[in-house]
Order: structure tokens, then C-alpha cells, then sequence
């Protein structure tokens, strides 16, 4: 069985990341999404084990100690880390593996492994600024995270691929295509009799 392609998808905060990931993966027969640890809550709608693995500081911390991440770092206060042990399992399946991270994880992953790393950025940085005012994040928050954006944004050339978030449908098919010439199978529609 060949294994499968690490693909490294990164965004700022309200780029639609997470929406396209998810998408990504209805799209294909033999791709997955590495489900990160974190420290962070919860937040509302989100499941345990599908959007993220919750854990507390004390078990993040024991991981670390045990060298059980890929890259782990600490974003806005909480900690995020993907777990060699799950990333690797997926790869030997023969699935191809999406890594929603940021730009920090995705060099230190580059460095050690050979990936397809792509880049989502929002149009523009007023209309980013509309879509987290849409979160409702409140003014100190909005503040920190269009600053980490912009300094997010500094780290495209870094990527093998750039796509722009204007239209989701647009920004979606663009993906499939990398994905597809990096041997991922799009699900088939069942053909009507």
C-alpha cells in the first residue's frame, strides 16, 4: 500500500480555514484531518475528537516531556500540538493526511518532513477584519489577531501553494485541484440509473 501525502493547510484566524478543510474531506474517498490537542475550551458546536482533542495543561505538558508531537506551540495563551503517533497511523493507511495549523507549526513540520503546504488568505485585510468582527470578537481580541494575520501573511512564500479566499466555492475547487495532482481520489457520484 503506498502511503499517503502530508498536506499542510494555514490561514489567519477567520480565513475559512476550518470550513475548508471539512470540505476538502467530504470531497475525498482517502482523505483525513489530523485532529490537533489543545488546551483551549471548547467552543460552542465543537466535538471532541472531531474538531480537536481537549486536553488540560498538565497532560499537554507530559506529552511534550515524551516527545509525542510532531510540532506543538503556544498560540494566543493555549497550546495546539499534532501527535506523531495519529499523523503517521493515517499516512501508513495510505490516507492523506490535512494539517490545519499555523505558520509557526508549519515550518517546523517543513523542515523534517516532505509535505504539500498551502496557504489561505482572505482577500484582503478589511474584509478579514469583517469576518472577525462577524465572531464577535471583542476590540482587544479583533486587535491581536489582524496583527498576528499580518504577520501571518509574511510567511506565503514560505508555502508551496497560495489560494484566495474571496469565494469559498472558488477557493474550494482551486484545492481539489492541488489535492487531486497530489493523488487524493474525489469521491464519486453515484451514477443514475
Amino acid at each position: 500500500m503506498e502511503k499517503g501525502t502530508l498536506f499542510i493547510l494555514s490561514a489567519p484566524g477567520g480565513t475559512g480555514k476550518t470550513t475548508l478543510a471539512h470540505r476538502l474531506i467530504n470531497s475525498f474517498d482517502n482523505v483525513v484531518k489530523s485532529v490537533s490537542l489543545t488546551t483551549r475550551k471548547k467552543r460552542p458546536g465543537e466535538v471532541c475528537g472531531i474538531d480537536y482533542v481537549f486536553t488540560d495543561r498538565p497532560s499537554f505538558e507530559k506529552k511534550i516531556a515524551e516527545d509525542a508531537f510532531m510540532e506543538c506551540s503556544e498560540v494566543f495563551g493555549n497550546w495546539y500540538g499534532v501527535e506523531k503517533s495519529r499523523v503517521f497511523a493515517a499516512l501508513n493507511q495510505g490516507k492523506h493526511v490535512i494539517l490545519v495549523i499555523d505558520v509557526q507549526g508549519a515550518v517546523k513540520i517543513q523542515k523534517q518532513l516532505d509535505v504539500v503546504s498551502i496557504f489561505v488568505s482572505p482577500p484582503s485585510m478589511d474584509e478579514l477584519k469583517k469576518r472577525l468582527e462577524g465572531r464577535k470578537s471583542g476590540p482587544a481580541d479583533l486587535e491581536m489577531r489582524l496583527k498576528a494575520a499580518h504577520s501571518e501573511m509574511q510567511m506565503i512564500d514560505h508555502y508551496d501553494h497560495h489560494v484566495i479566499n474571496d469565494s469559498l466555492e472558488a477557493a474550494l475547487e482551486e484545492l481539489k485541484t492541488i489535492f487531486i495532482q497530489s493523488g487524493a481520489n474525489p469521491k464519486q457520484e453515484p451514477k443514475k440509473l
